[in-house]
């Protein structure tokens, strides 16, 4: 997959435009969940303040949305740096052209994660399978929450971190073990 992050000057702009377009302010979110005035420091990940028309997809109906695109575009995280751990304070904005590659790398990130889970963390399981997941071909690139959106700002995909747990996206087989992962469409209104 390739891409390129937005200078510093750049990538602040556009991340500016994106929450404005699509996030309530931290107050307005307050107004609502009165709880959330507790915190000093806003820590609410960007699901949480979505605004506008929100429609649930799943996983597939996201990657098959995102590979309908043809032109340019951006993506960026809520708080994790591209390529790297968590971090607070290490906000990135990238862009893309190369839609299907970017769209397998989604897959392949939330497949791996979905069906190893905790497992990859487990010194016993990398001796397992002789540090195979440890290679550079298994590089995590993308955050856990991505945010994904073009230059006229008229649409966001949100691809969370979260299981849908309350549905099944195989409507045949509901023993199957499947990615849930709740994704968005977002349009301003």
């Amino acid at each position: 997959m390739n891409y390129e992050l937005l200078p510093t000057d750049n990538a602040k702009q556009m991340r500016e435009r994106f929450e404005f377009t699509f996030l309530k302010t931290f107050a307005s979110f307050c107004d609502e969940i009165p709880a959330a005035r507790r915190y000093a420091v806003p820590t609410v990940m960007y699901p949480a303040l979505f605004r506008g028309e929100i429609t649930r997809l799943d996983f597939y109906d996201a990657l098959g949305e995102l590979a309908k695109i043809k032109t340019p575009v951006y993506f960026l995280n809520d708080r994790c740096p591209i390529g790297e751990p968590c971090v607070l304070n290490r906000l990135f904005v990238a862009k893309t052209n190369d839609i299907k590659p970017f769209a397998k790398q989604i897959f392949d990130e939330w497949c791996r994660e979905f069906y190893l889970g905790s497992y990859v963390f487990s010194s016993e399981f990398h001796s397992i399978t002789n540090n195979l997941f440890n290679d550079k071909i298994f590089l995590k690139l993308l955050p856990f929450d991505l945010y994904i959106f073009d230059e006229s700002m008229e649409w966001m995909l949100a691809f969370t971190h979260e299981d849908c747990e309350d549905e099944c996206e195989y409507d045949g087989d509901s023993s199957a073990i499947e990615p849930r992962r709740c994704c968005y469409m977002i349009r301003p209104q």
